[in-house]
């Protein structure tokens, strides 16, 4: 089992460079994913959504999907607050 913690709430940009998308701004804010007891930073793309509050989260569901060769993967990344997940499976 893994989480992904929002430790600061704070927003950060990126000022894409070069090709077709330069000048573009990039909104993220850290988060860590924590699996096995080690907590690694990871940048968490939000762009015109709400900042994430400071908490522990799981993966949507929804982010995931498989490739035409029915390999899974991350399409994109939206944060589900765990008390979220724990009620769902409680109910």
């Amino acid at each position: 089992m893994f989480t992904l913690k929002v430790k600061d709430p704070a927003v950060h940009e990126d000022v894409m460079q070069g090709g077709a998308n330069a000048g573009d701004v990039i909104r993220f804010q850290w988060a860590w994913f924590v699996s096995g007891g080690v907590e690694r930073p990871v940048k968490v793309g939000i762009g015109r959504n709400q900042p994430y509050a400071v908490g522990e989260y799981s993966l949507s569901p929804e982010g995931f999907g498989t490739t035409r060769y029915d390999k899974l993967e991350l399409r994109f990344v939206r944060l589900v607050p765990l008390e979220d997940v724990r009620l769902r499976k409680a109910g």
